[in-house]
């Protein structure tokens, strides 16, 4: 419902009615963002002009958007359907991480991406604390890549890579 247009003219000496009352200011008063929210964290917003509408606070970790018909907010899934957010998100766009594990002594192993990228996609390559052997990324196309660890050592070293591009 639109908030009411109230009367902005009275007659001098008119008696006010309890009728005339809730046409003029009870509807009115029932049409503003204190009558609408009924529980802590509503959100108010614009349905059309000088009209608004209420809606509940969200779940845990859901994010505020854009309806699929581009006319109200709602709640949604803080995640893509492929991937993880790292910031913003560009449609027809998307970012995968992971880890694996090299020997320190040198070698590779080969990642495959959860959802293929359109073509070879940005990789950032990460190394625990304690580890001084460079790495880097060999043959990588859209749907994977191979990680290559330049020796030194014993053991294993887990490397953590970060995949961003193009769908």
């Amino acid at each position: 419902m639109a908030f009411p247009n109230p009367r902005h003219t009275w007659l001098a000496g008119e008696t006010v009615t309890a009728a005339l009352m809730e046409a003029e200011v009870h509807a009115a008063l029932d049409e503003t963002a204190p009558a609408k929210v009924t529980t802590a964290g509503d959100l108010v917003y614009a349905t059309a002009a000088r009209a608004i509408a209420r809606l509940g606070i969200g779940t845990a970790k859901q994010l505020l958007r854009t309806n699929a018909g581009a006319n109200a907010p709602e709640w949604g899934a803080t995640e893509p359907a492929t991937g993880q957010i790292m910031g913003a998100v560009a449609a027809g766009h998307h970012v995968e991480s992971g880890s694996a594990s090299l020997n320190y002594a040198g070698g590779n192993v080969a990642i495959t991406f959860a959802d293929a990228f359109g073509s070879a996609p940005i990789i950032t390559l990460g190394h625990s604390v304690n580890s001084d052997s460079p790495s880097y990324v060999d043959g990588i196309n859209g749907s994977g890549a191979t990680i290559r660890l330049v020796g030194g050592g014993s053991g294993s070293n887990p490397v953590y890579w970060m995949a961003e591009g193009a769908d």
